[in-house]
């Protein structure tokens, strides 16, 4: 299975609009099953939430080494789309809840198709 990362904003835009939301302690899930042929994953990491730059490109950075692990999900049980990863929490997370989250909001996505 091939993973990738969002990169466009006609995407982001779509996907806020028109994508299913899966709410999480931690991190939010909000994805579109179809319209690619790959698993393409994007993430926000809000300024109001974590207002320094430092500590959001930490968050990120855990989330895209988790991402590219590719045995953290079930690729077979995941439907193709787009899927945005959306962190809500106010702290910096340790690697272990963000994976713990991510995990969770996936398990959901699994019951939902």
């Amino acid at each position: 299975m091939v993973f990738s990362f969002i990169k466009s904003k006609r995407v982001f835009k779509k996907v806020f609009e028109d994508g299913r939301f899966i709410k999480g302690k931690n991190i939010s899930l909000k994805y579109i099953s179809g319209g690619s042929d790959k698993i393409e994953f994007g993430m926000v990491v809000p300024q109001k939430k974590i207002p320094l730059a430092v500590n959001r490109n930490l968050i990120r950075r855990r989330i895209k080494f988790l991402i590219r692990q590719k045995s953290f999900i079930d690729t077979k049980r995941i439907p193709i789309g787009f899927y945005l990863l959306i962190y809500s929490a106010r702290t910096v997370l340790p690697y272990e809840k963000i994976k713990d989250s991510v995990l969770l909001a996936f398990s959901r996505v699994y019951r939902d198709t």
